[in-house]
């Protein structure tokens, strides 16, 4: 079921947006997860020996939030996902809850995490990303309207968590549309 891998430095375990397959234990080394947005990554947190790198697959990710690169070599053990919730399944009732009870709080709090990340992002807005950042001001206001004006808190925040957008340029955007 497990199959143990040796990374060299830059190698990626997983990329943001790709089909999330395995979970991985990192023996030793140390693997960084980043958002990549425009030309520029947004560091989340650096994982060491000992921890958990693709964990969000199991509590149903189909693709990958983010990104997972090797900082030096890693050594990590690679467990495909399905044979993971096999064995969660297997377990008793306390596991199970246990289980299911961690994951669902590492996913709030590492939202949580990715929102504050990327409320301090505040890279202007290069013209190759103009479209999307306009796209999901519409979008969010689309979908968040109360009566005739927008809610601009809930709409930033649905632009952000559905778009992962960041808000400053989300309002550099908003103060565009006021000065025309």
């Amino acid at each position: 079921m497990s199959n143990i891998k040796v990374f060299k430095k830059g190698d990626f375990l997983f990329r943001e947006g790709e089909s999330a397959k395995a979970v991985y234990f990192i023996q030793s080394g140390a693997v960084q997860l980043h958002l990549s947005r425009q030309k520029q990554t947004i560091e989340l947190c650096i994982l060491g020996s000992n921890q958990i790198a693709g964990e969000h697959a199991i509590s149903g990710a189909t693709v990958n939030p983010h990104t997972a690169v090797c900082l030096g070599e890693v050594k990590a053990i690679e467990l495909p996902v399905d044979g993971v919730k096999t064995q969660i399944e297997s377990a008793s009732q306390l596991t199970k809850f246990l289980t299911k009870g961690l994951s669902d709080k590492l996913r709030v709090v590492f939202k949580e995490l990715q929102s504050m990340k990327l409320e301090r992002d505040n890279t202007p807005c290069p013209p190759d990303q103009t479209a999307k950042i306009f796209a999901a001001l519409f979008h969010s206001s689309r979908l968040k309207l109360e009566g005739t004006k927008t809610n601009w808190p809930a709409a930033k925040q649905y632009a952000q968590r559905m778009f992962l957008e960041s808000p400053k340029r989300l309002e550099q955007a908003c103060n565009i549309f006021v000065k025309l």
